[in-house]
C-alpha cells in the first residue's frame, strides 16, 4: 500500500492509504490503539494474531543474519 496522505492532531494520526482500487483510511492514537476502516484493535489483539516464528525456521534465518554481518565486516576489515 502506499500512503497518500496523512494529518496529525495531538497524539492521534490520521492517514489515507493507496490500494490501487481503495484508498482506505487508518487512525493511529500512539501506536497502541489501531483503526482501519470502522475497525480498532489494540496493540495487543494485534500481538495474539500474530503467529509466532518456528524455531526451524528461525535458525536458518539467523545464521543468514549472522552469515550477512561477517561478509560485510570481511570486505571492510582487510589486513
Amino acid at each position: 500500500a502506499d500512503l497518500t496522505g496523512f494529518a496529525t492532531r495531538g497524539d492521534v494520526i490520521d492517514a489515507v492509504l493507496n490500494l490501487g482500487n481503495s484508498s482506505p483510511s487508518a487512525q493511529f492514537r500512539n501506536f497502541g490503539l489501531w483503526m482501519v476502516e470502522g475497525q480498532s484493535w489494540t496493540i495487543a489483539e494485534l500481538a495474539a494474531r500474530m503467529a509466532p516464528l518456528p524455531l526451524p525456521a528461525g535458525l536458518p534465518m539467523a545464521l543468514a543474519a549472522f552469515g550477512g554481518l561477517a561478509l560485510l565486516h570481511r570486505r571492510t576489515v582487510r589486513p
